[in-house]
């Protein structure tokens, strides 16, 4: 394989299409997780009696935590790749999801969300490396099934079906109209 982005016939690597799928399905976890939050507001502002401001300094610690840094990250991953930095991302979510479930104040929150926050952030650059290594050199189409974009259509879809939902499907294809095209 050439560097200058073409790939000699015969010299093409074979595509990792388990891997792919694999780290499609974490990816798919991971932003699962990460967009349930904003699901319970309501519940967290009712339990510990929060103030929309508080709410909204949890969403602002989510986003700094997940999406500022994750360039930073991301840097880091470019020059230090090692295997190690998809287990601890999903190490610190999972930490962050437990604490937000025993979570008995508004810094235990906070705390809690910095810290799933800070999973994804690790997770998206370094799953994106892995995804571009198990290419084979077909890195359109490691990009494209990386983003886990046919499991959201997929979830998306399943969700405005179901039967026994207790928002109506009007409300469901509104969240699946204006929500798809960002994914």
């Amino acid at each position: 394989m050439k560097l200058n982005n073409t790939i000699e016939e015969g010299n093409e690597e074979r595509t990792a299409l388990g891997i792919l799928l694999t780290i499609s399905f974490c990816h798919l976890l991971d932003d699962t997780m990460h967009s349930m939050l904003p699901a319970i507001y309501p519940m967290l502002k009712d339990e510990f009696g929060l103030s929309f401001f508080q709410v909204g300094i949890i969403t602002l610690v989510l986003q700094l935590t997940s999406s500022i840094i994750q360039p930073f990250v991301g840097l880091y991953a470019d020059k230090h790749h090692g295997w190690w930095q998809l287990p601890v991302s999903m190490v610190f979510t999972l930490i962050g999801i437990f604490m937000l479930s025993y979570a008995d104040s508004f810094l235990v929150i906070l705390l809690s969300v910095s810290l799933f926050g800070l999973g994804s952030s690790i997770f998206h650059p370094q799953g994106s490396q892995v995804a571009q290594q198990a290419s084979g050199g077909r890195n359109g189409l490691a990009q494209s099934i990386f983003p886990g974009r046919r499991q959201w259509w997929l979830c998306s879809r399943t969700i405005v079906c179901s039967p026994d939902s207790d928002t109506s499907r009007l409300e469901w294809c509104t969240l699946v109209c204006v929500y798809s095209p960002s994914f």
